[in-house]
């Protein structure tokens, strides 16, 4: 960590100078290119020792520690941003950017780099290896389990190291799957949800009818066929509540089964068919 009057980000700049991929160590990182804006003053040399190891510790108290000198104006900021009027004006300021390249993309990278090789204390993030000549670092990064690799699901942008992409692939969303309910059908994973609540022919359904049963929906008309005794009784019996025993309305449910001649009751999904149904 810094000391004196020594700033975070001259520090980390000083101690990661040469650092860079290609140079004479392996320098691949696993947790991408976010960029982290470091410019705070160090802490105390009698408060080094309470640092914690995890990077993202580290990196947070050093964001602590900027954003508390920088109080003032990072509110003056948000506050302009983040009014109704300018709203609408934080997508085009950030394009702006972009285009006018403030802080280019391979910039970012280079500091994120940097700064994540010294918070990256147990080497966990990134790789430590050095090498003295470049054809055994060549063969190192060959086969380097912290080398960038593309995610393959078509859609994906994802650069991640080869160490996380199986956890990257257990949750990508452009991965092509097969329906959790068993349809059979392949849907990327960021619509599988949807799909199984909406439109898989397997999502579990309840009868119409009021029976009890419960199936997967493309199974719904062979279950009104199967049943359709004992749905026109309850039918029967929600229509006709008095003047009628419970064997005789069976026995009128029986007498309209009979005859179903075309079979459009035991075809009907619907309550309000069935019961136009019935008295036709």
């Amino acid at each position: 960590m810094a000391r004196g009057g020594e700033t975070a980000l001259g520090r980390v700049g000083a101690m990661g100078r040469g650092a860079r991929w290609g140079g004479d160590e392996c320098a691949r990182a696993s947790i991408g290119s976010a960029a982290v804006p470091i410019c705070a003053t160090a802490r105390a040399s009698d408060q080094e020792n309470e640092m914690p190891e995890d990077p993202f510790e580290i990196v947070s108290i050093f964001m602590d520690d900027f954003s508390s000198t920088k109080r003032n104006i990072i509110g003056h900021v948000s506050g302009w941003l983040m009014s109704d009027s300018r709203e609408d004006k934080i997508d085009d300021f950030v394009q702006e950017m972009e285009m006018t390249r403030f802080w280019p993309l391979e910039r970012r990278e280079v500091i994120a780099e940097v700064l994540l090789k010294n918070v990256d204390l147990k080497t966990k993030y990134h790789c430590p290896e050095k090498y003295e000549n470049e054809e055994r670092l060549a063969d190192h990064k060959a086969q380097c389990s912290f080398r960038p690799v593309t995610c393959p699901n078509d859609g994906c942008r994802a650069k991640v190291s080869v160490r996380c992409m199986q956890d990257h692939d257990s949750a990508c969303l452009f991965k092509i799957l097969t329906c959790e309910q068993n349809c059979e059908k392949r849907l990327l994973r960021r619509d599988m949800d949807r799909h199984c609540v909406t439109v898989c022919p397997m999502r579990p359904m309840k009868c119409p009818f009021g029976c009890d049963s419960s199936f997967p929906e493309r199974n719904l008309e062979q279950h009104c066929s199967e049943f359709l005794q004992a749905h026109l009784h309850k039918l029967l019996k929600a229509i006709h509540k008095k003047g009628f025993t419970d064997e005789g309305l069976k026995d009128h449910a029986l007498l309209l089964e009979k005859h179903d001649n075309d079979g459009k009751l035991a075809k009907s999904r619907d309550i309000k068919v069935r019961n136009t149904s019935i008295y036709r």
